[in-house]
């Protein structure tokens, strides 16, 4: 019974301990400071190059591209999310519990600022998806749906974009 309850407390404080992981990142957001995140099969972004591409239209034979340039603000923001959801202590690869859909699709975000830079993949994910089916790394999850939904499919230059007719069997 003895060895039991040890187990118990070991497995209490290694859960406690992994929990109070801190982030790293300073706390204001630094000036060189960019992310890039991609979604679905053809979603990406990346606001250092301001680069927005959602696939491709074949009727206009043409890739869905744009230019997004988020405004200060609005990277300070998203900057934030990132240092809630302690997207810098997460490890690279973050695995789902199940796959929903074949072929299946990835989340990722990457962030950089000065000599950091740190990767986050969410492996077999949608942004439609409930992120209680990850093993870890919900917070991250939220993040990147919360980032993609309110500061880049909902800005003007996303909706200007032409239709992705991109089909995957």
């Amino acid at each position: 019974m003895k060895i039991i309850i040890r187990l118990f407390i070991i497995v209490f404080l290694l859960f406690a301990f992994v929990g109070c992981v801190n982030s790293k990142l300073p706390e204001q957001m630094p000036e060189d400071f960019s992310f890039s995140i991609y979604w679905g099969f053809d979603g990406e972004y990346d606001s250092s190059t301001k680069v927005l591409s959602n696939g491709f239209n074949y009727d206009l034979n043409i890739e869905c591209k744009t230019e997004l340039e988020l405004s200060k603000e609005q990277l300070k923001e998203v900057y934030e999310i990132i240092k809630i959801a302690k997207i810098d202590t997460f490890n690279e690869v973050i695995k789902t519990k199940y796959e929903i859909a074949i072929p299946s699709s990835d989340l990722k975000i990457i962030i950089s600022y000065g000599n950091e830079k740190y990767t986050v993949t969410l492996l077999h994910s949608y942004l439609n998806d409930d992120m209680d089916k990850y093993l870890n790394g919900k917070q991250v999850g939220k993040a990147i749906k919360q980032i993609v939904e309110n500061y880049i499919i909902s800005s003007d230059e996303f909706k200007s974009l032409p239709e992705n007719q991109l089909s995957y069997d």
